[in-house]
């Protein structure tokens, strides 16, 4: 059996047999790619003369079926079939020009978001704006409107050849998003949809009447009308003000995939441990990895309009109530020593934990796991 290197050896000899006449020149190259949340994989590239845009077709999930025992030179006719079915058209190859120009690149601006902690070797040729747990990447958008869609990251060397700062990248990025509009919709109606094919409503078109029912298993998504890569509308500060008047104030964001959120109002019963635990669960068995946006559940404070890591908030919660507690402890020693014991066991009762075990992640999480897998 070959190694990964002989594999990559064999296709680069044998792909042009199964390509048509017009690719007998192609330059064939490799190239590993560290794609979202570090996946490192490794693409081959046959690119024709004077094509600036060629796709990436990655071999690693080839490899493993030609491991597997699937015929080496079917595997090669495969790849050639894939190249000439993502054959950019002609239109598409004037894209590339617009990089140098500014001016026309912003207007194909979006925002990616990804977990800090996950993408360090992604982050480290990409430029960013760190968002609490997140980072905001910055991406022109290559294709659309019937063409292939892709994207290409800005790197530091493209934001220098523009000769304009983060911030105003950030600024324009922000203002291109609105462009992608903003979804948000019951999930319950969204396995309707999957399910049955009926129409699902956009509650941001509502007026600000609070939709939520308070019965404690409200689950709410939060995307944009491509689908692709709507996480980033939590970073709109119009929609997160929208949402929180429908929500009736703050919420929890549960980082769903890099495509999407879901939102939880603070009338779930449900606990924050119950929401880490599901979407640890829901992201380990129905997501692929790199789709995963993070673990980390998130808090959106509706009167100071930021997003909090929520353990970490909750954590910062307790502390500052001790310390209150600590205080009003102190005070009372200083004017009645006589209730000292009665502060110490007052004082244990603050420091001890409630846990409160409730279930009501039971009745959410079949129904989330249910949405998940129907769209794989």
């Amino acid at each position: 059996m070959l190694n990964f290197k002989e594999f990559q050896e064999y296709i680069k000899n044998n792909v042009k047999d199964y390509l048509p006449e017009s690719y007998k020149d192609a330059d064939i190259q490799f190239r590993d790619v560290v794609k979202n949340n570090d996946v490192h994989l490794t693409g081959v590239m046959i690119k024709r003369e004077n094509e600036t845009l060629t796709p990436n077709i990655y071999i690693n999930e080839l490899y493993e079926k030609y491991s597997s025992g699937m015929n080496l030179d079917e595997i090669v006719g495969d790849i050639a079939d894939l190249r000439i079915e993502h054959d950019p058209p002609e239109e598409a190859q004037s894209i590339s020009s617009i990089f140098t120009n500014y001016e026309m690149v912003k207007q194909r601006l979006e925002i990616h978001l990804c977990d800090m902690e996950l993408n360090r070797d992604k982050l480290k040729n990409q430029v960013y704006t760190e968002q609490g747990d997140f980072a905001a990447t910055y991406h022109i958008k290559i294709g659309g409107d019937g063409m292939l869609r892709g994207s290409a990251a800005v790197t530091p060397n493209l934001l220098k050849g523009w000769g304009i700062t983060e911030e105003q990248l950030r600024e324009d990025s922000l203002r291109a998003e609105h462009s992608k509009g903003a979804v948000f919709t019951d999930i319950e109606e969204l396995v309707a949809e999957k399910t049955f094919g009926l129409k699902t409503t956009n509650l941001l078109d509502k007026q600000n009447d609070i939709i939520d029912n308070g019965d404690g298993f409200s689950l709410y998504c939060l995307t944009c009308e491509e689908k692709r890569y709507g996480a980033s509308m939590i970073l709109r500060e119009d929609v997160m003000d929208k949402v929180s008047k429908l929500m009736g104030g703050d919420f929890y964001i549960l980082p769903s995939s890099i495509h999407e959120t879901l939102i939880v109002p603070t009338t779930t019963q449900m606990t924050l441990e119950d929401m880490s635990i599901m979407v640890q669960y829901v992201n380990k068995e129905a997501v692929e990895p790199e789709d995963k946006l993070s673990d980390k559940v998130q808090f959106y404070d509706s009167k100071a309009m930021v997003i909090e890591n929520a353990k970490k908030r909750e954590s910062r919660l307790a502390m500052e109530k001790a310390n209150t507690k600590t205080t009003s402890i102190h005070q009372k020693l200083q004017t009645n020593k006589q209730k000292k014991g009665n502060i110490v066991s007052e004082t244990k009762r603050t420091s001890s934990r409630i846990i409160n075990n409730s279930s009501g992640c039971m009745n959410v999480w079949p129904l989330l796991f249910f949405w998940r897998k129907l769209k794989q």
